[in-house]
């Protein structure tokens, strides 16, 4: 005789819900008897306790399949969605791996202007013998020039992706503005003027100078004296 363990009844339910499932499928079994249905005299026939049995077995496995498929779909969305974590965690770095991005260099010549937009609108114009680097494209949580020389800059604004500007020794942060940066490389004063909007200048990382932020706003400059620091 087939004998009846609690992994038959699926995921390893404890014993009283598996003792709970066996009267309900016992219980269904009877209520599907065609009893009204049945031949003559089929009450006075021996009671075939084998058969009824087998029919709940049978009926046993029917309810796990359903138990055992839900399961299995749900670990495949459980995978599903771990790929897809992972895959949009590290798309940046998918990204740089098949279109890495490339720093491009624009000078202005000496008595000349220069104006170049970004890919992401932003406007600059370099004054004579300036230098600007910036990359092809934008990616991850922030928006990094360089320059060296002057340089006036009309940031589009984007709240989710700081522009930031390393001239030397400092760094200017701004959401979406105006401002003017100067910082020659034979010069000894930085300056920064802003024109609209709010600017943030801090010491660029590998400077080895430490102060904190000084935020500007319209018709407010900072200068920087790098001698001095």
């Amino acid at each position: 005789m087939r004998k009846l363990h609690p992994e038959n009844y699926g995921n390893n339910q404890p014993a009283e819900d598996n003792a709970l499932l066996r009267e309900k499928l016992v219980e269904k079994h009877f209520r599907d008897l065609d009893l009204d249905q049945a031949h003559t005299g089929v009450h006075d026939a021996e009671f075939d306790s084998k058969k009824v049995y087998n029919n709940i077995l049978n009926i046993i496995d029917e309810e796990v399949v359903p138990v055992n498929r839900s399961y299995t779909r749900w670990l495949v969305a459980a995978s599903l969605i771990t790929v897809l974590v992972m895959v949009w965690v590290g798309r940046y770095t998918i990204l740089n791996y098949l279109s890495p991005v490339q720093t491009l260099e624009v000078a202005a010549a000496n008595g000349s202007v220069s104006s170049i937009v970004l890919t992401d609108g932003t406007k600059i114009w370099l004054n004579g013998g300036s230098k600007l680097k910036y990359p092809n494209t934008f990616r991850g949580d922030r928006r990094e020039v360089s320059v060296e020389g002057e340089a006036f800059f009309d940031v589009t604004h984007d709240a989710d992706k700081p522009f930031i500007v390393r001239s030397g020794e400092i760094s200017t942060q701004v959401l979406g503005t105006s401002f003017n940066v100067k910082a020659y490389a034979d010069e000894h004063l930085l300056k920064v003027n802003v024109v609209s909007g709010k600017v943030g200048v801090l010491p660029s990382g590998n400077s080895g100078i430490d102060f904190k932020t000084i935020f500007l706003t319209p018709d407010q400059g900072v200068v920087y004296n790098k001698h001095d620091h």
